[in-house]
């Protein structure tokens, strides 16, 4: 138990390095990268919340019991909430430019990333046992990126309810 936390613990610190390179920089971010940073970190509040409603209000429906949810943002990714995790951690690196220690900033978005599709998101939520509880998961996965928003690819004699 006291490794996990203490594990968690590091990875807080390493991600909160990002946010410590901005707090310290000796000169204001240029007023563009300052509006580009609240518009990336306003982009990614907003599309994690509207996934996790999505999913709130597909799962809320007696209909879908079982279904995998293949609507609104989840039509364009298997884990939006996910990519807009990891993409909220850019707002440093653009907040960051013009700071000596910039690519320090870097290494959140990349640790975030790497957690969520490699080791505690992705994985733990397409675990092979859990895929198997929801209908249209195998076409769902065929078709739908995993991480990055995108166009969904095209189904082939498909008739489940995704």
């Amino acid at each position: 138990m006291l490794a996990f936390f203490i594990l968690q613990a590091v990875i807080a610190v390493v991600l909160s390095l990002s946010f410590w390179v901005v707090a310290t920089m000796d000169v204001k971010p240029p007023v563009i990268c300052t509006i580009a940073a609240m518009i990336i970190a306003a982009g990614s509040v907003l599309g994690e919340g509207l996934a996790d409603a999505q999913l709130a209000r597909f799962k809320a429906n007696p209909a879908n019991r079982g279904w995998v949810c293949a609507r609104g943002l989840w039509r364009y990714s298997r884990h939006p909430n996910y990519f807009f995790e990891s993409f909220y951690w850019v707002t440093f690196m653009v907040l960051a430019a013009g700071a000596s220690l910039w690519w320090v900033t870097l290494i959140s978005p990349v640790l975030m990333a790497v957690l969520l599709l490699k080791i505690s998101g992705i994985p733990t939520v397409e675990a092979r046992s859990a895929a198997g509880k929801r209908k249209g998961h195998d076409a769902y996965v065929a078709t739908t990126s995993a991480f990055i928003p995108w166009p969904p690819k095209q189904k082939i004699g498909s008739d489940d309810n995704t």
